[in-house]
């Protein structure tokens, strides 16, 4: 829809039928036909009607959403966790703490050890902090 093609009355009865929403805009004296005043009422219109469109598209995706299964092992830990030591030990001169690695991950000791000795990538247990 151009807004040149439409006039100010058909765009004014177009907003009328749809629920009443946001103004873009200052309401004002109204010219004849003034390309202001179709702009103003286009911007309402499409912007209703856009978020008329996602609200639809909102309750259709709550409805379909589900929940993707978790890959947990014996230990309790995901893919996300091991991602997530992993990236805590970015700094190669660094070797980041026991309480540093609880911290970043929220895994308990026996997971931290479980997954030190399937990466090779062991935190420092003698710090003061620990």
């Amino acid at each position: 829809m151009k807004i040149t093609d439409e006039t100010i009355e058909t765009l004014q009865q177009q907003l009328a039928e749809l629920e009443p929403g946001r103004q873009h805009g200052r309401k004002g004296i109204v010219l004849a036909d003034s390309e202001a005043e179709k702009r103003r009422l286009y911007n309402n219109l499409a912007s209703r009607l856009y978020r008329a469109k996602k609200r639809a598209m909102m309750k259709e995706n709550s409805i379909r959403v589900s929940i993707a299964p978790i890959n947990m092992d014996n230990y309790g830990i995901t893919d996300r966790d091991e991602r997530r030591y992993r990236n805590c030990f970015v700094y190669i001169n660094i070797q980041p703490t026991m309480e540093y690695v609880k911290l970043m991950t929220g895994l308990e000791d026996y997971q931290i050890d479980e997954l030190a000795k399937r990466t090779g990538l062991y935190p420092d247990k003698t710090s003061i902090i620990y």
